[in-house]
C-alpha cells in the first residue's frame, strides 16, 4: 500500500489505541488520520505517535487530501532513507571498532610470529637437510609464514598495515587466498577458480589484493 487513511473510531478500537495498532501493523506505510473527531489534543498525540497527517472530515476537500497524501508519502520515504543511513552508519562504526580491535591483536600477534620465524630459520640452518627434524622445522616455518600472512591481512583490514608494493603473480595470490578462504566460507558454498598460469606480473600490495578477493567472495 502507498498510504493508509485511518479513521479513529473503529469497531475494535478508538482514538490513540487505533493509531498504535495501525503503526504496529504497517510500520513502513505512511498513515493519515481522516476522522470526524475534531480533537486537537488527540491530533497532536497521534502525530507524536508517528502518523504523517491529521485531517477532519468536512474540513478537507479532495485537493487538500491529495496534497496530504503526496506529502505523507514523501515524508515517509525521507524517514525511511534516513533510517537506512543511520543503520549503515551504525554498521560502519561497528566495523571500524572491529578493525581497531583486529589491528591491535594482529600487531601483537605479528611481533610473536617474528620471533618464531627467526628462531625456526636459525634452527633450520643448524640441522642437516636429510634429518627428520629438518622436515618438521620446515613445516613449522611454512605454517608460521601462513600465520604471518593472515596477520598482515588483518592489519590491512584495520587500515594499520603500511602499503607495500611488490611484483606479484595474481594466479599465485589467488591460490594462497583460496587455501585460506576455503576453510572459512559457508559449507553451502563452493569455491572454484580457473587461473591463467602465464599472466604478466603486477605491481601491488599482496595484503590489499587478498582483502579485495575476500570481500568479493564474502559479498558473493
Amino acid at each position: 500500500f502507498d498510504v493508509l487513511l485511518l479513521d479513529l473510531t473503529l469497531p475494535d478500537s478508538t482514538g490513540v489505541e487505533t493509531v498504535r495498532a495501525a503503526l504496529a501493523g504497517a510500520p513502513h506505510v505512511p498513515i493519515i488520520i481522516l476522522t470526524g473527531v475534531d480533537d486537537e489534543a488527540l491530533g497532536v498525540e497521534a502525530m507524536r505517535q508517528g502518523i504523517q497527517d491529521y485531517l477532519v472530515k468536512g474540513r478537507a476537500d479532495g485537493r487538500q487530501i491529495a496534497r496530504a497524501i503526496r506529502y505523507a508519502i514523501e515524508r515517509k520515504r525521507g524517514e525511511e532513507a534516513l533510517r537506512r543511513m543511520e543503520e549503515r552508519l551504525r554498521q560502519t562504526q561497528k566495523l571500524d571498532s572491529l578493525g581497531v580491535l583486529a589491528g591491535g591483536i594482529a600487531h601483537d600477534f605479528n611481533n610473536l610470529l617474528t620471533v618464531s620465524l627467526g628462531h625456526t630459520e636459525l634452527a633450520l640452518a643448524a640441522v642437516p637437510a636429510d634429518s627428520p627434524v629438518h622436515l618438521h622445522l620446515q613445516r613449522i616455518l611454512d605454517s608460521t609464514n601462513r600465520a604471518a600472512e593472515l596477520s598482515r591481512q588483518m592489519l590491512a583490514y584495520s587500515g594499520r598495515q603500511p602499503l607495500t608494493l611488490e611484483t606479484l603473480s595474481l594466479s599465485e595470490l589467488v591460490k594462497k587466498a583460496g587455501r585460506m578462504l576455503a576453510v572459512s566460507i559457508s559449507r553451502k558454498a563452493r569455491l572454484s577458480y580457473r587461473l591463467e598460469e602465464d599472466l604478466p606480473l603486477v605491481l601491488g600490495d599482496a595484503a590489499q589484493l587478498s582483502q579485495v578477493m575476500m570481500n568479493l567472495i564474502a559479498n558473493a
